[in-house]
């Protein structure tokens, strides 16, 4: 018989209640948790009260034979607005049917009330059968709760269950490693994900309820308060485990309900509304939003860690160490996290090795003399470059030590020239990434660096940075240690080859160049001023102190370049030889953008991208030799002797020459087409040219064009030569859109005989080269139907985005004519959809504007592109004009 809907009535009424709560009082969430278990306990003793009054089963008194147990998080009382209940129904003297029907009477008020509810039921051998081959169930035996029912059946599972523990007890440390490090394959190996789990993540409420569970199997502790007052932590460290207990447990409640429902995920469309829910504002020149993650990185780091810390102190290891073969074993990624960096140790680390009060032994290294740092705290750079030596990790032991003793780090100590001296010597080793990772995890490199202590899981608030800034500066350094190991040849490995090279002005650089991220301010100009105090303080010169100075106000200098700017532009040139000081900054600054690159997003950091950045160092450097007044070869004559040779092998000498002359004679009419392209470039344009002059089979050719996949570059180049007409352009790009394909460069140029060579970089929905041959084919023909008339480009883009969820952000747009010689530049950053380009060049027709150069740039999910427009007779938009184009483009990008 199936319960009155009154109880799940009241259950329902009494959870708004408590939501109400929860929404009005921000800091209310672990006296919310207990409210809503004590609304799930009323429900079931009602219901359990109501089995009685239906008369029980053959006269005899269920309260007796049944008794209801909370387990997991219903447990330990810690529910959040939409967490599931687990539920444990004891019975005896029941047959199977009998206890179905109860069963279902007891849990019906729960799921009518909108709970959702797991189960289990049985007899206490059953239960304790059952948790032999399942050790996931032998840890709810740990949460056990008595809620209605028979008194003395909760009390004989959880003696007997304690006497079972003590025969577990000896496999769950092995259980407990294994599980754990399944846990982090499964929801991420970094405390600092982009979008966090925040319960079965690392840092996450997870982690203490093992903590809770190891405490219980090692010291009997029961309760949260019993980790204090049996000694297993610290009074320092429970405060710290409880507040990030408690900040977790406020974000999960808030996230439930934002959302209304179950969703542990603190995806990135959620983190704004949970920031305002939990009362965080803008402040100091950050988002509310990025304090909320600030301080969620935070809480989470500093719980994984003391965590990590007690539970070896318990059992004798680590959170992610697994075996000492495993510590030993080479290959894989460094990355860091609470014990970080993870990876390998190396082939060199030897098994033993020790070095005054310091030894490296099975891979780890440890002080012999936990006082030794208070007495002298030198020892602690002491200690960091015995680590880099030895290529050992830190023992977690050690580390607290260091922890412990950085109150003795003062303005004195910093500006020691023996401390300065020793950390020099550090950034000029191998393994800086590594050891700057151990000082970051004992608190050291924030104490003695307090510019970079100041972005100290400072999150920022973007698709396209993956990391918080301390930690993204820190994957700068292991980027930068990565390139020098490659030995790469070219443009990537000219500042490596240099002779004497210095590292530590630029490892520094790297180290510092986002650290003003965490004032708000314009961090390159500010991080600048805070780099060159951090060298004078170390003492190195001034030369070095102006160069690392001049690397951190500059770093964004080349990617604008690459990525926005006409790089044959003379304003381009113009502006680089203003900053360029000479060819040693430029090639570190190029290490630091490629790097910077690679650690803000590695699957962002694609082999196109590093082509354009390498086109913009050749660019920068021919910028120094004008500046240097060197005398340039014959541009023109060279470059058409190279074209003229890659085309020999193709065509007769007949077919070669007038298409090489009309390639270089129709060009002259734009003095910098010359430079813009490649040689490469010029012979395809020939071949296109001598292609379109063919008559087709019906007697009309309205475009052709040639596929290449440049898979070193990352990318398919799709060019397209045809006579110009009024959005051209803008239809190419839209048959692509149409294709789902996306543009990350174009480039077109009219020539003065009228034909237009339009060249699209693209790649597919997963940012790779596109090689479907059909595909390509399916292109051919949308490009075809579009041009003739026979295919509504709008329409069909309109049609996409009906399909697409679009990001209503306001578009953020700048014209300006000081950005180049000869055109406007155009400027867009926009949340980016299907068509958006397509939109675009539509107002530059609606101008009467010309395009000649297109630099796309979709970074996530956010479109950057930079377009060179001129107006009627190739010159620029007249100032009257600029707002006019400026608002039509806002509007058309929404």
């Amino acid at each position: 018989m199936r319960p009155v809907l009154g109880e799940a009535e009241g259950l329902r009424q009494a959870r708004e209640r408590i939501h109400d709560l929860g929404r009005s009082r921000k800091r209310e969430a672990a006296r919310s948790a207990r409210l809503y278990s004590a609304a799930v306990d009323n429900a079931l003793v009602r219901a359990m009260v109501g089995l009685g009054t239906v008369g029980g089963v053959d006269g005899r008194d269920l309260g007796q034979s049944v008794c209801v147990v909370a387990v997991g998080g219903y447990g330990r009382e810690a529910l959040c607005p939409h967490s599931d209940v687990d539920v444990l129904i004891l019975w005896k003297d029941l047959s199977h049917k009998e206890a179905e029907g109860v069963c279902g009477r007891l849990l019906y008020p729960l799921w009518d009330g909108g709970l959702q509810v797991g189960h289990r039921q049985g007899s206490v051998d059953d239960v304790l059968k059952s948790c032999e081959q399942d050790p996931v169930a032998r840890t709810a035996l740990l949460d056990l709760r008595y809620v209605a029912g028979s008194r003395l059946l909760f009390d004989e599972l959880s003696r007997r269950s304690e006497g079972a523990w003590e025969s577990w007890k000896h496999n769950f440390p092995s259980w407990l490693r294994d599980d754990n490090a399944a846990r982090f394959r499964r929801y991420g190996e970094s405390v600092f994900l982009l979008e966090p789990n925040v319960k079965e993540g690392k840092g996450g409420l997870r982690d203490i309820h093992w903590l809770l569970w190891a405490a219980r199997a090692h010291s009997g502790a029961r309760t949260e308060s019993d980790l204090l007052l049996k000694g297993v932590v610290s009074a320092e460290h429970y405060s710290d485990l409880m507040a990030a207990y408690d900040f977790l447990m406020r974000a999960r409640s808030q996230l439930h309900l934002h959302l209304g429902r179950a969703e542990d995920r603190l995806l990135f469309d959620y983190q704004e509304p949970v920031a305002r829910s939990m009362g965080f504002q803008a402040r100091g020149g950050l988002k509310a939003v990025e304090r909320f993650m600030g301080a969620y990185y935070g809480h989470a780091y500093r719980l994984a860690h003391l965590v990590g810390l007690y539970v070896a102190r318990m059992y004798g290891f680590y959170w992610d160490e697994t075996s000492d073969d495993s510590l030993r074993a080479a290959g894989g990624t460094l990355v860091v996290g609470p014990s970080a960096p993870r990876a390998s140790l190396g082939a060199s680390a030897p098994d033993y090795l020790a070095e005054g009060v310091f030894v490296c032994e099975r891979g780890t290294v440890r002080s012999t003399q936990p006082g030794v740092f208070r007495e002298r705290p030198i020892s602690m750079l002491e200690l960091f470059a015995f680590l880099q030596r030895s290529g050992g990790r830190l023992h977690h032991e050690t580390s607290e030590q260091v922890h412990d003793a950085l109150a003795g780090l003062g303005k004195r100590f910093r500006a020691s020239p023996e401390a300065g001296g020793l950390f020099r010597e550090i950034l000029e080793g191998v393994n800086v990434f590594r050891t700057l990772v151990a000082m970051h995890r004992s608190g050291f490199l924030g104490r003695f660096l307090p510019e970079f202590g100041a972005c100290f899981c400072q999150a920022q608030h973007s698709r396209m940075h993956l990391y918080t800034v301390d930690i993204h500066c820190l994957y700068v350094v292991r980027e930068l240690e990565r390139q020098r190991d490659e030995s790469a040849k070219g443009p990537m490995g000219a500042f490596w080859t240099q002779p004497s090279v210095i590292q530590g002005p630029l490892i520094l650089a790297g180290l510092l160049h986002d650290v003003a991220k965490a004032s708000g301010t314009a961090h390159s100009r500010v991080g600048a001023q805070q780099t060159s105090a951090v060298l004078t303080r170390l003492g190195y010169s001034q030369e070095d102190t102006a160069f690392a100075e001049w690397l951190v106000r500059h770093h964004l200098l080349l990617s604008d370049v690459a990525y926005q700017r006409d790089l044959n532009d003379p304003a381009t040139h113009a502006q680089l030889r203003a900053v360029l000081p000479d060819r040693r900054h430029l090639d570190a600054l190029l290490q630091l953008t490629w790097a910077d690159t690679r650690a803000t997003n590695p699957s962002r950091a694609t082999s196109w991208k590093k082509a354009l950045l390498e086109q913009a160092w050749h660019a920068a450097r021919n910028a120094l030799s004008e500046a240097a007044g060197d005398t340039p070869e014959d541009l023109f004559g060279a470059t058409r002797a190279r074209v003229e040779a890659l085309l020999g092998s193709e065509l007769s000498r007949a077919e070669l020459e007038p298409l090489v002359a009309r390639v270089f004679d129709k060009s002259l009419g734009d003095p910098g087409v010359l430079s813009r392209y490649r040689p490469e470039d010029l012979a395809l344009h020939a071949l296109l040219l001598g292609r379109l002059s063919q008559p087709s089979e019906d007697g009309l050719t309205s475009f052709v064009s040639d596929l290449r996949v440049l898979t070193a570059g990352g990318v398919s180049r799709w060019t397209v030569c045809a006579e110009d007409r009024p959005g051209l352009f803008g239809l190419l790009a839209g048959a692509l859109s149409t294709c789902g394909l996306n543009i990350v460069e174009a480039d077109t140029h009219t020539r003065s005989d009228g034909i237009c060579v339009d060249s699209f970089a693209v790649v597919d929905e997963e940012g790779a080269p596109v090689e479907d041959g059909e595909r390509w084919t399916r292109l051919e023909d949308i490009a075809s139907r579009a041009l003739s008339g026979r295919l509504d480009i709008p329409a069909a883009l309109r049609a996409l985005r009906v399909q697409t969820e679009v990001d209503r952000r306001p578009a953020e747009v700048s014209v300006r004519n000081n950005l180049s010689e000869w055109a406007t530049v155009v400027e867009v950053v926009a949340a980016d959809r299907p068509g958006l380009v397509f939109d675009i060049t539509q107002v530059f027709g609606e101008f009467r504007l010309d395009l000649r150069l297109a630099k796309i740039s979709t970074r996530q999910d956010l479109a950057s592109d930079t377009f060179y427009v001129v107006g009627r007779g190739g010159r620029k938009v007249g100032q009257r004009r600029l707002r006019q184009l400026a608002r039509a483009l806002e509007v058309s990008c929404q």
